[in-house]
């Protein structure tokens, strides 16, 4: 499947990282915010597109297709990098200067680890991800982090009740994460990163994902229940539903539409959309 400039450039990611950040922002918020939306578009394009540049030659072996696409569009999808982070740093700099240092967190943490910093600062940060479960465990961190960075823009404190809801969250994600691995088993294994389906194998590597994706299922209805989520927490649970279906197709050999169709689209796009939709009605 021919996912072009949607997949190869990080469209598809940066619409997934934005559609949680509102839904992070709803759930422990009742606010939805059209600018932080756009903001974590863009940081997370200009992010991941940093990333892409900078692994080109690793991308020639595992993925050739994206590696001779950004090769062919290296100097427009550099202009788009630096034109995503200003305009991501404008619309956090309209919120105050605090809120100006959200999109310099995750391009900080980008120029001192991997490729970017060895090309560009000519050093090379710590190699985490050899260890074990550390690579899906600091994906699932940065996406969950969206949270309170959604409190720093909007000038929200952080409650006792934001904070409990980043634990089932980041099982949630941390299961997503791992669903991704199976289509790089031999890449990561070459590579000496330990992911899970890596060390464990894919059978029980799924059996994993269905407990971890049950349980963070179960915590976010105990919030619910408990009054810490509004009702529209439960869009969690057709989302248990969707992920069980998605990590019983995850292997090594699926077609490419498992992971960039189908997981993608269950990385809250539509969840977002029907917590959004479903909070403003419960407000009226």
């Amino acid at each position: 499947m021919k996912l072009g400039p949607l997949y190869h450039t990080g469209i598809i990611l940066s619409l997934n990282a934005a559609s949680l950040a509102t839904v992070c922002t709803v759930l422990a918020f009742g606010e939805w915010s059209a600018g932080y939306f756009l903001m974590v578009f863009l940081i997370t394009y200009a992010v991941y597109g940093l990333d892409r540049l900078t692994g080109i030659d690793e991308d020639l072996a595992s993925q050739p297709e994206r590696a001779r696409f950004l090769k062919n569009w290296r100097r427009p999808f550099g202009a788009s990098i630096a034109l995503s982070f200003l305009g991501a740093f404008l619309l956090a700099a309209a919120r105050g200067w605090v809120a100006a240092l959200v999109p310099v967190a995750p391009a900080v943490i980008a120029a001192y680890s991997g490729n970017l910093s060895e090309r560009v600062f000519h050093f090379r940060g710590p190699d985490l991800k050899r260890y074990f479960l550390v690579k899906d465990a600091a994906i699932a961190s940065g996406w969950a982090f969206l949270l309170p960075l959604g409190a720093l823009y909007l000038g929200r404190p952080m409650g006792t009740g934001a904070w409990i809801f980043l634990l089932p969250l980041f099982v949630k994600l941390f299961v997503m994460a791992s669903i991704y691995d199976f289509k790089d088993i031999d890449s990561d294994r070459k590579a000496g990163v330990r992911t899970l389906p890596v060390v464990l194998g894919e059978k029980k590597s799924r059996a994993v994902l269905h407990v971890l994706n049950a349980a963070a299922t179960a915590g976010m209805i105990a919030l619910v229940a408990a009054g810490i989520l509004p009702f529209v927490g439960l869009i969690f649970v057709p989302a248990f539903l969707y992920a069980a279906v998605l990590i019983h197709l995850s292997r090594r050999d699926a077609p490419g539409w498992v992971f960039f169709v189908v997981a993608d689209l269950e990385q809250f796009f539509w969840l977002s959309c029907a917590g959004t939709w479903g909070w403003a009605a419960a407000a009226l």
